[in-house]
C-alpha cells in the first residue's frame, strides 16, 4: 500500500487480511487462546464488532445488521465480523457520510473516514494477526507499512497505551524485521506463536 491509498482502499485491504484469517476458523478454534491475555479468538472479533459501532455512534451512522437469534449462525463470530465489514465498507463508500464530522472524543473532532482510517483500520490490522496467532497461523503484513506504522506511532506511543489501547512495549531487537518490531511496539510477543500449536499451512497469511 501507499500512502496515495483512499481510507476506503485502506480498510478493504486490511478487510480482506482479517477476513481471510477468520474463514480459517471453525467450531472450537473460536475457543482458542490469543496473544491478548484472557481473550479467546472470538472474543477478538467481539472487541470490534462493539467498540466501533459504539465510538461511532456520535456520527448518527446507524449499526451493523443485527445477528437472528433464531438462526443456524447466532453464535458465529465470522457471520459477525461479516456484517461488520460490509458495514464499514458502506459507510466509506458513502461520501456524504464518509465526511461527515463528528466528536471521537479524546481524539477530537474528525471526519468518519478518518476515524475510521486512523483507528479502525490500523485496530483489524492488529488484531488480524491475534486471531492467526490464535489459529496457528502466521499472518504476514507489508514491510513497507510497518515502518510507517511504527514512524507515525511512536511520538505519540504514550498518549495510545495510557488510552488503553496498547498494553506495555514489548521488548524487541532492533535488528529484526519492521512486523516484528510493530507487534512489540503495541504490546505483542511477536514469538507467541512459536510456543502454541502451529496449524499446517501452504504458508503464511496476508502479506498485503
Amino acid at each position: 500500500m501507499t500512502a496515495a491509498d483512499s481510507p476506503l482502499q485502506r480498510w478493504e485491504a486490511q478487510a480482506t487480511l482479517f477476513d481471510g484469517v477468520c474463514r480459517l476458523a471453525s467450531g472450537s478454534d473460536w475457543d482458542r487462546p490469543t496473544p491478548c491475555a484472557g481473550w479467546v479468538a472470538r472474543d477478538v472479533v467481539a472487541h470490534l464488532t462493539s467498540w466501533v459501532p459504539a465510538v461511532l455512534a456520535n456520527a448518527q451512522v446507524g449499526a451493523p445488521a443485527e445477528r437472528d437469534t433464531a438462526s443456524a449462525e447466532a453464535d458465529d463470530p465470522a457471520t459477525d465480523w461479516s456484517r461488520f465489514r460490509a458495514w464499514i465498507s458502506s459507510l466509506l463508500s458513502d461520501p456524504d457520510v464518509a465526511q461527515r464530522r463528528f466528536d471521537v472524543g479524546p481524539p477530537g473532532v474528525m471526519a468518519v473516514e478518518e476515524a475510521v482510517d486512523r483507528l479502525v483500520t490500523p485496530d483489524v490490522m492488529f488484531h488480524a494477526w491475534d486471531l492467526g496467532a490464535a489459529l496457528g497461523v502466521d499472518v504476514a503484513f507489508d514491510e513497507g507499512l510497518c515502518e510507517q506504522a511504527l514512524e507515525g506511532m511512536r511520538p505519540i506511543g504514550d498518549i495510545l497505551r495510557s488510552s488503553g489501547h496498547f498494553g506495555p512495549e514489548v521488548d524487541v531487537d532492533s535488528t529484526r524485521r519492521a512486523q516484528d518490531r510493530l507487534l512489540g511496539f503495541v504490546g505483542r510477543d511477536p514469538d507467541w506463536l512459536d510456543s502454541h500449536d502451529r496449524r499446517s499451512s501452504p504458508g503464511p497469511v496476508g502479506d498485503v
